[in-house]
C-alpha cells in the first residue's frame, strides 16, 4: 500500500505497476482531483469511498488516499498486436469482460499462458484485482502473460476492429458450436461474468457468437472451465490450419 497524494504521485512518476486508488469520497483537494484524472488517464481504476473505509485499510496518516502497487507489469494492446503480425502470427487474445472473483482471473490466466495467448484484457472498473492472490491463483502465470487495461468498452471494441482483430463471444445462448465455427484468424475471445454474462456492447459488437455444447444435466459451466475449453478450440484449428496470417484476414 502507498499513503497519500504525494507518495501515489512519486509511484506513478516511477512507473510502478498502481493496481487500484481509493480516494475519499467528497470534497477533495485540487492536487487529490487532478491526480486521480491522470490516474484514469492512465487507465488506473479510481474509486471513491467514505473516509472510513481508508481508515480501516491503513491506521497510517493517508491525507484522503491509498493505493495498491503491485508486481505485475500491465501494457498497451496496440504495440502487442502490432508485434504479432511482425512476427508473423495472428494475435491472440482473451478479454475478461467484468470478471470480479481472483481464483477465476487467476485460472483462466494461467490457461490461457498455457495455450499462448498474447494478452489478457481487464477493464479498470468491475474486475478482480490484479494482485498477490491473483498471481497466486494463476501459478505465477501472470508473470510471464501481458495484461492490458481498459477504461471503456468502446474504445477497446474500436481498437481491436481497426487492427483487425475478430470478436469471439462466448455465450450458451448461440447457436453455433465452438467446435463447429471458423475460429481461425486474429481473434479475440470474449468471457463474462458469471451472473450477468457478456456487457451488451461486447455483444453488439462481436463477430461471432460461440457456445459449448452440454450433455448433461448442468446448464453451464464455471467461466474458467468455460475459458479453457474455448481457448484449447481455438489453439486446435491454429495448429490444423497452419495458415500465413496477414492483419485483417
Amino acid at each position: 500500500m502507498v499513503l497519500g497524494p504525494r507518495a501515489v504521485e512519486e509511484a506513478l512518476l516511477a512507473a510502478r505497476a498502481i493496481a487500484k486508488v481509493w480516494v475519499v469520497r467528497g470534497r477533495q483537494s485540487t492536487r487529490i482531483q487532478s491526480l486521480c484524472r491522470t490516474l484514469q488517464q492512465n487507465d488506473i481504476a479510481v474509486q471513491a469511498v467514505p473516509v472510513q473505509h481508508l481508515n480501516r485499510m491503513s491506521a497510517r496518516p493517508h491525507q484522503g488516499m491509498i493505493a495498491e502497487i503491485t508486481d505485475l507489469a500491465f501494457h498497451h494492446i496496440a504495440p502487442l498486436i502490432a508485434d504479432c503480425y511482425e512476427a508473423g502470427r495472428w494475435p491472440f487474445l482473451l478479454i475478461a469482460d467484468r470478471i470480479t472473483d481472483t481464483h477465476n482471473i487467476g485460472a483462466m490466466a494461467r490457461t490461457a499462458e498455457a495455450v499462448g495467448v498474447d494478452a489478457l484484457l481487464v477493464p479498470t472498473y468491475a474486475s478482480a484485482r490484479m494482485n498477490d492472490q491473483t498471481l497466486k491463483a494463476s501459478a505465477g502465470a501472470l508473470m510471464h502473460l501481458p495484461i492490458c487495461r481498459y477504461r471503456h468498452n468502446k474504445s477497446i471494441i474500436q481498437c481491436l476492429k481497426e487492427h483487425g482483430i475478430q470478436l469471439l463471444a462466448a455465450s450458451h445462448n448461440a447457436t453455433s458450436s465452438c467446435f463447429d465455427a471458423d475460429l481461425s484468424g486474429p481473434v479475440a475471445l470474449i468471457m463474462g461474468n458469471e451472473a450477468k454474462g457478456i456487457h451488451p456492447q461486447f455483444l453488439q459488437a462481436a463477430d461471432k457468437h460461440i457456445q459449448i455444447p452440454l450433455y448433461g444435466h448442468m446448464k453451464s459451466l464455471n467461466v474458467s472451465v468455460a475459458a479453457g475449453i474455448l481457448l484449447y478450440a481455438i489453439r486446435t484449428q491454429r495448429q490444423t490450419l497452419k495458415k500465413t496470417p496477414k492483419q485483417g484476414n
